[in-house]
């Protein structure tokens, strides 16, 4: 396993066009951990405050708006 020296060194002696192939590759990389880390978040429920304080503002919003307030 290399060390993050290593792959900081081996970054930089990148050419330089493949520089922007290199970030693109990372971009999707860091996107597909997020997105396990915020399905398992979802699947446990650590995300259901979110669901349930959106769903109170939708709510209101529903709610001003057949009292005549639409914001």
């Amino acid at each position: 396993m290399q060390t993050i020296t290593e792959i900081e060194q081996a970054v930089i002696s990148l050419p330089k066009n493949q520089i922007n192939e290199f970030r693109k590759w990372f971009y999707e990389y860091e996107n597909d951990i997020w997105d396990e880390i915020i399905e398992k978040d979802a699947e446990s429920g650590k995300l259901d405050f979110l669901m349930n304080k959106a769903f109170f503002n939708y709510k209101e919003v529903i709610k001003n708006q057949s009292d005549g307030y639409y914001f």
